[in-house]
């Protein structure tokens, strides 16, 4: 029997400002779907939450188009391939609604963005996608572990150097600006 995962979504922020949009998708939802997947999302949104709602309804119909239609095999090489399956799905969802997101904002979410944070359940294989200031932290009772990395600049100094290889000016934000938010995966056994 595979554990039971348990999204919860803690956010550490001073004043909220109701720009987090929480999704929470489990695969026997009852809702008629035959998602053979789970999927928790927080999408903290900046200057409004126009983004934040724009990619809470967007991501998991992005998602199904993308991830593998059956279930995770039992045996381990085909595993790892159906993992890379996985991970490719959930990056190209990514960066469709970030192309998506950037024609949003040149028009009617000027200025607007948000951080995200996603965790995708097929059997017992947990992918973890993050962008911005959200984190995941896999909560196994005895210890909780990061599963992902903190992509704030002045933060992570490969982001930067990346931006920078590709010509990117950016401003770096003082912390005190805000705090990030992050998604609690509970492993309930």
């Amino acid at each position: 029997m595979f554990p039971r995962f348990v999204a919860q979504c803690s956010i550490a922020q001073q004043q909220q400002r109701y720009e987090d949009v929480l999704l929470q998708a489990p695969a026997s939802a009852g809702d008629g779907s035959s998602r053979s997947f789970s999927c928790w999302a927080l999408f903290d949104g900046h200057r409004g939450d126009t983004v934040a709602r724009f990619l809470g309804s967007s991501l998991l119909p992005d998602l199904e188009k993308r991830l593998p239609a059956v279930p995770l095999p039992s045996e381990e090489p085909e595993q790892y391939v159906y993992a890379d399956a996985v991970r490719r799905a959930v990056t190209a969802a990514f960066l469709s609604l970030s192309m998506r997101v950037r024609e949003l904002t040149s028009s009617t979410a000027a200025g607007c963005g948000s951080a995200a944070a996603v965790v995708v359940q097929t059997g017992h294989l947990l992918t973890v996608a993050n962008a911005g200031s959200s984190k995941c932290i896999l909560d196994v009772g005895q210890c909780a572990i990061e599963c992902s990395a903190d992509h704030r600049l002045g933060y992570n100094e490969d982001e930067e150097q990346r931006l920078d290889a590709g010509g990117c000016t950016a401003l770096v934000h003082s912390p005190q600006w805000g705090a990030c938010c992050w998604i609690i995966v509970q492993v309930n056994v």
